[in-house]
């Protein structure tokens, strides 16, 4: 096992094609999603860094000497449609503490293209759950 480069801060979820060949990322602190060509899986090579559509405004995490910047629209679970044309991404709202912010809650909708990139053609889908709701990671098929 080695350590691999990411353009991304934090990843902390990864889901690959079905053949494992491309392998994808997301990267929560920056909402971005990171795909990387797996043909070789000894030696991964990350081929792009996507930044998610409206994130938010940006908030401290407070986490006293480990504080860091974040959006307020933090993404997490994602998941594949059977044909890997689209890879769907749950943002969750982050910041319970600034009243001003009641979105956050949203479906990313990614294109993948045939080489594996993928692209956001269009704004997220703003989830009909209250602001206090913590949507957890879509069921496609």
């Amino acid at each position: 096992m080695r350590a691999v480069p990411n353009s991304g801060k934090e990843i902390c979820w990864i889901r690959t094609n079905a053949t494992g060949a491309r392998l994808y990322t997301v990267n929560n602190i920056v909402a971005s999603v990171s795909f990387y060509d797996n043909t070789d899986p000894l030696q991964p090579v990350e081929r792009q860094k996507l930044v998610l559509k409206e994130l938010g405004p940006m908030f401290l995490n407070d986490r006293g000497a480990d504080s860091f910047m974040r959006v307020t629209s933090t993404p997490f679970q994602p998941a594949l449609d059977p044909a890997e044309k689209f890879l769907y991404v749950v943002s969750q709202r982050a910041d319970a503490t600034h009243p001003a912010v009641t979105e956050g809650n949203k479906l990313h909708i990614l294109s993948i293209a045939a080489d594996g990139a993928v692209s956001q053609p269009g704004a997220p889908l703003n989830l009909p759950v209250p602001p206090s709701a913590r949507p957890m990671g879509p069921v496609v098929f």
